[in-house]
């Protein structure tokens, strides 16, 4: 079982971040508020309460029912539309998270405006919806913070940000479902799902991806149905589960390939070569991983570009091809220092300490002592360079599930609140 379990630390490292935003250089744009300035009603009207004047924002509502309540509408699309810009973002973490501050003192703003036409006109719908999404937001800003942090080594803080993140988004669940706006209530699930398996509790995490698979099920949404099974695809391996893996990243594949998302697309083959890399069945695992690097080239998607070769020095090692192994394997070393930056610290340094001891050991099989003695010493380096963090890199539960007993036995000796 020990065996098993070391095996699968090496392949699920390679997909554990595919549906995630790893940060990378680049700048956050603060569209909401300008989006919102082009609302000339919704501009007004704030002014009046921005500048004391309660009596004339009041009168100017009374006038403008309407056409507000329209543009109060057009607004939340804009909120809607500005979190998906920002959430594509790959900026480093202290920029993405400026996005984050400066999105929420436009939604506070905006939030004076909501809740003054709801207790004028007695209609809350908006302001319901409203305020729903605020805490969608603050969720994936606590996530992506918590994120950050755990790759950081401050595991006690990520985990109590995670935390934080479900609490707020459970908050948000009730005020979805009042206004069936089920788009938000399957992304606050899946936004759930995502920091209760990170807390390390797998079950819930799991049980609120099928939630939001549901959902987009029912309102017949094949984007995110594509985004869910992905999901679903991913984490079932990560657990340990490469059967019920399988099954969701096989529909996730037909999903995705009608919806034209190539990324996804990438990540998901790369989920299907590495499960039937655990399940030993290495003809469909190299034949899913070569479509996987295709896919990725195709998509200009890095990150799943450095893990599919990874996997394929795997598989290739399996057939006893040690010479394209060693090759490939070399390669996906030399991707990821070349694309470091799309990688988080953790990832980068796990596969390279595993692929390093794979060329060393790959190299003695072909009898090139020079080569080995040169994987040898390099991994010897990296061994030295941060030994207390290369230590807890290779303990951590978000690269390896079965880690995750270890990580709690750790941490409660250390802290006595785990």
């Amino acid at each position: 079982m020990n065996s098993t379990r070391t095996s699968m630390t090496a392949i699920v490292l390679s997909i554990l971040w595919a549906v995630l935003a790893v940060p990378t250089a680049g700048q956050v744009p603060s569209s909401l508020a300008e989006r919102l300035s082009k609302r000339d009603l919704f501009t007004r009207m704030g002014s009046l309460m921005e500048q004391g004047n309660l009596a004339g924002a009041e009168i100017f509502l009374r006038e403008n029912v309407q056409a507000l309540g329209e543009e109060l509408q057009e607004i939340l699309d804009d909120v809607d539309r500005g979190f998906d810009e920002l959430g594509r973002q790959k900026a480093r973490n202290d920029i993405l998270q400026q996005g984050f501050r400066e999105f929420e003192v436009d939604l506070a703003k905006s939030e004076r405006v909501f809740q003054l036409y709801s207790d004028l006109t007695g209609q809350r719908n908006h302001l319901v919806r409203f305020q729903a999404k605020r805490l969608r937001i603050k969720g994936a800003e606590l996530t992506n913070h918590a994120d950050f942090l755990w790759d950081s080594l401050e595991y006690e803080q990520a985990l109590q940000e995670y935390a934080e993140a479900i609490r707020v988004l459970q908050e948000a669940i009730p005020l979805a479902r009042s206004v069936q706006d089920n788009k938000l209530l399957e992304s606050c699930l899946n936004n759930i799902g995502y920091a209760a398996i990170y807390s390390g509790d797998h079950a819930d995490g799991l049980s609120k991806f099928s939630e939001a698979l549901e959902v987009a099920e029912e309102r017949g949404d094949p984007i995110h149905q594509g985004q869910y099974l992905l999901n679903l695809g991913t984490f079932y391996l990560y657990v340990g589960q490469p059967e019920d893996s399988l099954r969701y990243s096989l529909r996730a594949v037909e999903v995705i390939q009608q919806i034209g998302r190539r990324t996804w697309e990438a990540n998901a083959l790369l989920n299907l070569g590495s499960t039937y890399l655990v399940m030993n069945q290495n003809e469909q695992a190299q034949s899913y991983l070569q479509k996987a690097l295709q896919k990725s080239q195709e998509a200009n998607d890095r990150r799943s570009h450095g893990r599919a070769l990874y996997n394929l020095a795997l598989i290739t090692a399996r057939s006893e091809e040690w010479e394209e192994a060693a090759d490939l394997m070399a390669q996906a070393l030399e991707w990821y220092q070349d694309h470091e930056e799309v990688y988080a610290r953790a990832e980068r340094t796990v596969l390279r300490y595993h692929g390093l001891s794979f060329l060393s050991r790959t190299h003695r099989r072909l009898n090139n002592r020079e080569k080995a003695g040169q994987y040898t010493r390099a991994l010897t380096d990296l061994s030295a360079q941060e030994p207390s963090k290369l230590a807890a890199y290779l303990a951590d539960p978000h690269l390896n599930f079965y880690k995750w007993q270890d990580f709690r036995d750790r941490k409660n000796r250390e802290t006595g609140r785990f």
